[in-house]
């Protein structure tokens, strides 16, 4: 939203809820009056005041979230069989089996509990978890299963991976690993071709 102009206007757009083509636009009819320096400087300190406010919850958020994955990581235990791995020609590459925690997005209490889910832990270089990945299956509309792969809300996702294998040198010298968005294409490549993997979870990370 810019107001600091001859003639304020603004945008909106969801990719979650409308994708990359839907966009709301504003402006307003016919010129205003320019913002004198004050009023730009008192803006100005809003908008930073809107920030910090908006990124401390953002933290708080983070922080419940990995401290639930944390839980989550901890009490599950290291995967043998799962119908996913079975899915997908795979094995567990240090993925765990646990409990998955249905929580209500408008109260944050626990509806239900989803048994024997295949877990991810989403991790930073100095191996601290920031999230949890679980894999399980349920019904689609039109009753086959399908496999759907939630993450623990407000869990903190860009720039954090899950590691498979360790980086091998290549002919230069150099360490080698290959980055895939998904558990299964980077466990597949793994065990093709022996080089670590990385799951980055989506494209945009």
């Amino acid at each position: 939203l810019h107001l600091d102009g001859s003639t304020p206007a603004g945008a909106f757009g969801c990719n979650k809820r409308y994708g990359n083509d839907k966009k709301f636009t504003w402006t307003a009819k016919g010129s205003a009056k320019p913002l004198t320096s004050a009023e730009r400087h008192a803006w100005g300190q809003e908008m930073a005041r809107r920030r910090a406010e908006r990124d401390e919850g953002e933290r708080m958020r983070h922080e419940a979230a990995a401290a639930l994955a944390e839980s989550i990581w901890t009490a599950a235990k290291p995967a043998v069989n799962h119908s996913y791995l079975a899915a997908k020609g795979i094995t567990a590459n240090g993925a765990r089996v646990g409990d998955w925690p249905v929580v209500s997005a408008d109260t944050g209490e626990i509806i239900r509990t989803i048994k024997g889910t295949l877990i991810l832990n989403v991790r930073d270089f100095d191996k601290r978890i920031h999230s949890v990945q679980a894999i399980f299956e349920r019904s689609a509309e039109d009753g086959r299963l399908e496999f759907v792969k939630p993450f623990v809300a407000g869990g903190a996702k860009r720039g954090h991976f899950y590691a498979i294998g360790q980086p091998r040198k290549g002919a230069d010298g150099r360490l080698v690993f290959v980055v895939a968005e998904g558990f299964a294409t980077a466990a597949s490549v793994y065990q093709a071709t022996g080089h670590a993997a990385v799951v980055a979870f989506d494209a945009g990370n």
